[in-house]
């Protein structure tokens, strides 16, 4: 069965059963509201706040709390500032989400991710990291990114 059919099975029902292909599904029930809403997702904006790649979204006050308690460590910092839980890119009761959709989306956005960032941030190394193992609790399929840094400055 085509990887999309298995992820959409509803595609199958379309047409008298004849089914479509995805984007004549997507035309049909889409809405283009909805989409700009999910390149924010798929093509994020970033921005660098203490020598940090973090989304413009980001509190900065958060951020400080979160160098404070991880002891400067900026690595760690990014790590939990940036990481997405895939599950949580919908309503908690959502039944639409499978381990499979889970996996999908979460080696999709890591793609996107590091050429998002790879394009923002050329001087930079970045690490973009979705554990793509099936997984006992479906909240655990959580994507994440971080740089390199140098030792936490302990003065913090």
């Amino acid at each position: 069965m085509d990887e999309m059919q298995s992820l959409i099975p509803e595609l199958q029902d379309w047409n008298n059963g004849k089914g479509v292909d995805v984007r004549s599904w997507i035309g049909a029930l889409g809405k283009f509201q909805f989409m700009i809403a999910y390149s924010t997702i798929f093509w994020p904006q970033w921005k660098i706040y203490k020598d940090m790649i973090v989304s413009v979204d980001a509190s900065e006050e958060l951020i400080d709390r979160w160098l404070s308690e991880c002891k400067g460590d900026k690595k760690s910092v990014e790590s939990v500032v940036n990481h997405l839980h895939i599950k949580d890119l919908h309503h908690a009761y959502n039944e639409d989400a499978t381990h499979e959709r889970m996996i999908f989306l979460g080696n999709i956005l890591k793609e996107m991710y590091q050429c998002k960032l790879k394009r923002d941030f050329p001087e930079r190394t970045i690490t973009v990291v979705f554990d793509s193992s099936p997984q006992e609790d479906i909240l655990d399929y959580v994507l994440y990114m971080f740089q390199e840094h140098s030792a936490p400055n302990q003065a913090l």
